[in-house]
């Protein structure tokens, strides 16, 4: 990306911070991700990707690959 600043630091993955917020949102039961192929190529695949990481952190993310039509 040419213009994303390099001097910003990445943060790391932590999904007991994650699942702390989570649980203080009071938010319970899945998620339903409504994904269009079309959106990007790979998009359903990146929102499992997604998916997976949300799992580490107790949360139930639930992909739905929705018809290019629909």
């Amino acid at each position: 990306m040419p213009f994303a600043a390099k001097d910003i630091p990445q943060r790391p993955y932590d999904p007991d911070k994650a699942r702390f917020h989570y649980k203080k949102s009071g938010h319970d039961g899945p998620i339903v991700c409504q994904v269009f192929e079309t959106v990007f190529p790979g998009a359903v695949e990146a929102a499992q990707i997604l998916s997976g990481s949300a799992k580490k952190a107790g949360m139930d993310i639930q992909v739905n690959r929705v018809p290019n039509d629909g």
